[in-house]
């Protein structure tokens, strides 16, 4: 599989454009999300979609937003393949 390290900052690359929807932080609304996608060697999204419904329509486009403004790094050159397909939870939660 890939490196946990080029996992973790794809991970963190989509956690920098989460934004929490105002409506649904106003609604105390809160859920996770499985978000699967495939990444091209250069960090491009190639294709992406909703696995698991946070059961909030507001949270599922912040998903939506989240992985369209997303700049994803780019694949390491020791890794095989063209592209990832990987599934993430997207958190939503009031602190």
């Amino acid at each position: 599989g890939p490196p946990p390290s080029y996992l973790q900052a794809l991970a963190a690359a989509l956690e920098r454009q989460k934004r929490y929807p105002d409506a649904a932080r106003s609604r105390r609304a809160a859920g996770v999300a499985l978000l699967r996608f495939t990444v091209t060697r250069d960090g491009r999204v190639a294709r992406w979609r909703i696995e698991r419904s946070t059961g909030d329509a507001d949270l599922d486009r912040a998903v939506g937003e989240m992985i369209g403004r997303a700049s994803l790094p780019t694949m390491p050159a020791d890794m095989p393949g063209d592209s990832l397909e990987v599934a993430v939870p997207v958190r939503f939660q009031i602190r």
